[in-house]
Parts: C-alpha cells; structure tokens; sequence
C-alpha cells in the first residue's frame, strides 16, 4: 500500500506527463490486491486527464466494490477532456447517462453534453 500511495503522490504532485501517469495507474491498478487500492488508484485517475484514464475508470465502474470511486473519477475526467478531447468526454457522458445506478451524476453529465455539442 505504501508504494502505492507513493505512486499516486507522485502522479498528483508532480508534472509528470498524463501519458506516463497513466501507465502507471494501469500497472498500479493490474497489481492492486485489495479494494482500499484499488479506491486510491481511482482516486488517482480522477487527476490525471488522458482519454486513457477516463477508460480505465469507465471499465472500473463494472466492479461493484469501487463504482462509487469509478464513477466519481469518470465524471470528473469527463468534465475536464470536455475542451481538450471532446470525442472521450462525450463518450464518457453517454456511458454515465447510460447507468441507471449513477442518476446523482446525470446532471453533470448532460451539462457536459450540452456543453461539448455548443462548442462543435
């Protein structure tokens, strides 16, 4: 665990590019043995904006024990690749809008959607 949490501080504090902090959360995330990892990775991609990440969290919202942390570092990488990748965000928003389960982030979602389809 405590590599782990080594990792994500150093993804999150440092200006490492989103495409090597990306690598890392996905070996991180491969290797994680336990829930409370798992939660701490997911965390971690909430801040790391690549389509890549946003990926990673979308696939994570299939395991039950981290979909509250999945969902939350989806929406968040929606709404931060809205302007620099509007083609994953808005995936991304479909996906969320998708799941019935997530209904506290449909709003967010939609305000995503709308947004990214007004800039196009």
């Amino acid at each position: 665990m405590l590599a782990l949490r080594g990792c994500s501080r150093l993804c999150k504090t440092t200006d490492i590019p989103a495409e090597s902090a990306t690598s890392l959360c996905r070996q991180a995330m491969n290797e994680a043995a336990s829930v409370p990892e798992k939660k701490l990775i997911l965390s971690t991609l909430a801040d790391v904006v690549h389509s890549e990440a946003l990926h990673m969290a979308l696939r994570a919202l299939e395991q039950s024990s981290v979909k509250t942390e999945a969902s939350l570092a989806a929406i968040a990488l929606v709404e931060k690749l809205a302007k620099t990748n509007p083609a994953a965000a808005l995936s991304g928003a479909e996906k969320i809008l998708a799941d019935p389960a997530l209904s506290e982030l449909h709003p967010r979602a939609r305000q995503v959607i709308k947004a990214t389809k007004k800039a196009q």
